[in-house]
């Protein structure tokens, strides 16, 4: 399965906001499930034609996306742990509506592709969060998802290979340099990268015009 990791707890919904509407942080949720779909199901196509070619003697690229197509195997399912370390204790109405929207458009769009997820390093705040966005869950979504603190390294290992765990959460996987995030400047020089971007991105749009 592939494991998807993200800093939750480091996001800053009010400052995204400066740059980008709730809408638009949807959609680009949206994509971002459209393009990890597309990677799983390539990644599928290829182990079950080598598994055909291997038990069969056939190496059909079409009959291996026909079965891909029509079953939902274990690695079309992903991993997602969201590390809420770092999480504010001002409650955000808007993140959580946005998480809500997400939430409810993968229930309801991408029911099969989540495997388990994992919400670690959760304070008691959160408790209180979840408590309003699981009622929008059907239950067997709800049962996808798993509330863990500080204790969470062997809950991991059950799932996913120590291999695959990132070093920083007790696993030998070690982590890009745009994972891990030290301190205040670091953070300040990713939103002033992303900001000038954005800048960049609104300029080319003109000009084209």
């Amino acid at each position: 399965r592939p494991i998807y990791w993200e800093k939750t707890g480091l996001i800053r919904v009010h400052k995204l906001l400066h740059h980008l509407t709730p809408k638009k942080l949807v959609k680009r949720h949206v994509r971002h499930m459209e393009y990890l779909t597309h990677l799983m199901r390539k990644n599928a196509a290829s182990q079950v034609k080598g598994i055909i070619r291997n038990k069969c003697g056939i190496a059909d690229e079409q009959i291996a996306s026909l079965i891909v197509a029509l079953a939902t195997p274990d690695y079309l399912k992903q991993v997602v742990v969201m590390d809420l370390e770092g999480l504010s204790y001002a409650p955000d109405s808007q993140g959580i509506s946005i998480f809500r929207s997400c939430m409810k458009i993968d229930q309801n769009f991408y029911p099969e592709r989540l495997g388990v997820c994992f919400i670690i390093n959760a304070p008691w705040l959160f408790t209180g969060v979840w408590a309003m966005v699981r009622h929008f869950l059907d239950p067997k979504t709800q049962r996808k998802f798993r509330i863990i603190g500080t204790s969470y390294q062997d809950e991991l290992k059950k799932v996913i290979d120590a291999d695959n765990i990132l070093e920083c959460y007790g696993g030998n996987l070690k982590a890009p340099g745009t994972f891990t995030v030290y301190n205040e400047k670091e953070k300040a020089e990713i939103l002033s990268s992303f900001a000038e971007s954005k800048g960049s991105l609104a300029k080319d749009e003109k000009d084209k015009r």
